[in-house]
């Protein structure tokens, strides 16, 4: 930063700027009368902006040395700050904390120990953080009897903000929920349909940011009734405690528990009521036999009951045993808060468990102590090598132990994108491949949701340099390679962003006008579906019927990737060119593509395609 240059004379200008050309700061010069030194001060700054350094350099002159000097300031009408007291040290630097006006005040005092000082001034700004819109949505895929919310939060730019929401439904126009406000919420419920939101965040300053979400799914439900398939332990030991775990499946979500025990099948008492919490713990204080009563209700008020029998034993003489587990793979981002359980059987009861970790192979340290709760969360803040440890005590102080190691990865660490990708249709196989390292290089291969903390392992520690998977959501993802030649670790990404074709939405189009003409509802495109379908397209590249490569019917996609339907599917398949329009008039011309087409019976259908092969997918 450059300011004005004062001087006593020419010849003193040629020696300062000789010596002060090199770092382009203002140099200044106070004279003194006889009795007290001159002072000559120089002040560079390495940035106008908060964080920047600030670098005060004083001489003493004119009369009797040694020299000593003194440095002060302060930031606007502030006070003053002393940056160090007299010495025989010319120079300090300093970091600006803050943005303003800075006075760098410089004394100097002579072997006489007569002062002089210098004031000089210098602006520092503040560092003008862009607009950015992290705003989130309650959820992706919800019942029509939910709001789809939308939570608006900005930051950088200009406060204060506004914001804007809107939604677009499939075919349609954008429509607003609600218009510029300081409303930091934005909610409306909708028709079973296939959706984008948009949120619009505006600062004073008028610069805006836009956050969207696309392959918003309404539902009319979950396709299927409301089950309950709660469970808990047959047999137990007496006095131990057991966990009852509540469990529901269609119906509408979310799902409300309640639990209730009796020993004589007759009379129950409470355990918990109407609770959001799945679990439940009953202590066992009988031998003999317990009925336990779980009720499931959803969301829309309906019911369903389950009986639970347990045999209330004495306490087993077999050795105590145990396994326990984590919620990762050995690798996770940093950040990430891993979920130690345990699960104990035989021993003698009651049991204890303790949880500890140790980071890169320092002291171990307690995350839960021994007690009756068998799982305890730990965040794993620092990049590095973690141990996670999980105990087991019984009654008889016999104790058994599991350790798992896990990795946290700084984000950081994995910016570099030298790995490549093939298909990222929605629906299909996605393939990696990573960038040869040489003969002996090993490649392990992971994935996630990008903005997720846990990584799932597809191969590890392999000669080969391809692995595949399936994104199951239309978001980005992140595949990580992680290359080991000998000692050295080479860590590469690629990022996958999984899309639904333009030709899906128009034969979707097409297939509804057919519809329309035929006075008949148009169909929902169900993400879903278009992803199972996606799965079928490419089986028939390998076997071209109703009926799948492994031999099974078509129908089992549903069950294998849990897509609900109520009580009838349908599939129509193709092997034409990807122009839309020849897709449908071929299966409009087959009297079974087309009856299946104008069935009143469907509701939605799922569309994708692989090379010439297409596939319809119906459900109600």
């Amino acid at each position: 930063m450059k300011g004005k240059v004062y001087f006593k004379s020419q010849a003193l200008l040629l020696v300062m700027v000789m010596m002060f050309l090199f770092i382009a700061a203002p140099l200044t010069s106070v004279e003194a009368d006889a009795a007290t030194p001159g002072i000559n001060v120089s002040v560079y700054q390495s940035s106008v902006y908060v964080g920047g350094k600030m670098t005060v350099t004083a001489y003493g002159s004119g009369t009797r040395s040694p020299y000593k000097y003194k440095f002060i300031y302060k930031v606007d009408s502030g006070s003053w700050i002393t940056l160090r007291d007299y010495t025989a040290s010319n120079t300090v630097t300093f970091t600006m904390g803050k943005a303003g006006t800075y006075t760098i005040r410089s004394y100097v005092k002579d072997a006489n120990n007569s002062l002089n000082y210098y004031d000089q001034k210098m602006t520092c700004k503040a560092k003008y953080v862009p607009l950015s819109n992290n705003t989130t949505i309650s959820s992706t895929n919800i019942s029509i009897r939910q709001a789809v919310a939308m939570y608006g939060k900005a930051s950088g730019g200009t406060p204060p903000y506004k914001y804007a929401y809107y939604y677009t439904k499939v075919g349609g126009a954008k429509t607003t929920i609600k218009d510029f406000s300081t409303a930091t919420v934005g909610s409306i419920r909708l028709a079973a349909g296939y959706y984008k939101f948009d949120c619009i965040v505006k600062d004073s300053a008028g610069k805006t940011a836009t956050k969207s979400f696309c392959g918003v799914t309404v539902k009319n439900d979950t396709g299927k009734a409301l089950k309950n398939t709660s469970f808990a332990p047959e047999i137990s030991d007496v006095t131990s405690t057991i966990k009852i775990t509540g469990s529901g499946s269609g119906g509408y979500k979310p799902y409300r528990y309640s639990f209730y025990y009796s020993t004589d099948g007759k009379n129950y008492q409470k355990i918990t009521e109407n609770s959001q919490n799945p679990y439940a713990n009953l202590k066992l204080n009988y031998t003999g036999f317990y009925t336990v009563k779980t009720v499931v209700k959803d969301y829309a008020g309906k019911l369903s009951t389950k009986y639970l029998s347990i045999t209330s034993r004495k306490n087993t003489s077999k050795a105590l045993s145990f396994s326990a587990s984590v919620d990762c793979s050995d690798l996770v981002d940093q950040g990430a808060a891993v979920t130690m359980r345990a699960f104990a059987s035989n021993g003698v009861l009651p049991y204890k468990y303790a949880f500890y970790y140790q980071y890169n192979s320092g002291s171990w340290q307690t995350v839960r102590s021994y007690g009756i709760v068998d799982n305890a969360s730990v965040k794993l803040s620092n990049a590095g090598k973690y141990v996670l440890k999980v105990c087991v005590k019984d009654a008889a102080g016999k104790i058994i132990e599991k350790k798992f190691n896990v990795e946290s990865l700084s984000r950081q660490s994995y910016q570099s994108t030298l790995v490549s990708s093939k298909n990222t249709a929605y629906g299909f196989t996605a393939t990696v491949n990573a960038v040869s390292k040489g003969a002996g290089a090993r490649y392990s291969f992971y994935y996630k949701k990008t903005n997720d903390y846990f990584w799932t392992k597809l191969k590890n520690n392999s000669t080969s340099r391809t692995a595949s998977f399936r994104p199951r959501e239309l978001r980005e993802y992140t595949v990580l390679v992680r290359t080991t030649v000998g000692s050295a670790v080479y860590t590469s990404t690629y990022k996958i962003n999984p899309t639904i074709d333009n030709n899906i939405y128009e034969v979707h189009r097409l297939i509804n006008n057919e519809r329309r003409k035929a006075g008949l509802n148009p169909l929902v495109l169900d993400t879903n579906m278009v992803f199972i379908s996606g799965v079928r397209a490419e089986e028939l590249n390998k076997r071209y019927e109703h009926i799948r490569p492994d031999g099974r019917k078509y129908s089992t996609i549903f069950d294998e990737y849990d897509v609900d339907f109520s009580t009838s599917v349908g599939e129509n398949n193709a092997s034409v060119n990807c122009d839309p329009e020849e897709v449908v008039n071929a299966w409009m011309k087959s009297e079974k593509h087309r009856d299946n087409i104008l069935s009143a019976q469907f509701t939605r259908e799922g569309l994708n395609y692989s090379g010439r092969f297409w596939n319809e997918l119906f459900a109600n």
